[in-house]
């Protein structure tokens, strides 16, 4: 399913904007830059996780690891749009982490056994 109209409006927001740093921090406390140095490249960032929120599993982009790190960090001090980006990321994050524990049982209910 193809969303011309938003993807005309994403694509018109990104012609406004240049490149952008988003300043990422972890949940350890280390903190990382990151930037997306054209406007077209921050929305193929934003259609590559809407890509990855609608599949699953989550077909490879070539800005899989950008997301990925998006999705880790824990805040994200930037541009708005980067923000919601990675509002994005990190929902792709969870529902990787939910999978995950999902298929390897840990989410199965537990078994008292009577003494």
């Amino acid at each position: 399913m193809k969303f011309p109209s938003l993807e005309r409006r994403l694509r018109e927001i990104a012609e406004r904007r240049g490149g952008a740093t988003a300043l990422l921090t972890f949940p350890d406390g280390s903190t990382r830059a990151l930037k997306i140095r054209s406007r077209n490249g921050q929305l193929q960032l934003c259609l590559d996780a809407f890509r990855q929120m609608r599949d699953f599993p989550p077909p490879q982009t070539k800005n899989a690891a950008a997301l990925e790190l998006l999705g880790r960090a824990e805040k994200c001090e930037g541009p708005r749009f980067l923000q919601f980006i990675h509002g994005l990321a990190q929902t792709i994050h969870e529902g990787r982490q939910q999978k995950e524990r999902e298929a390897g049982g840990e989410n199965a209910p537990t078994v008292q056994q009577e003494k």
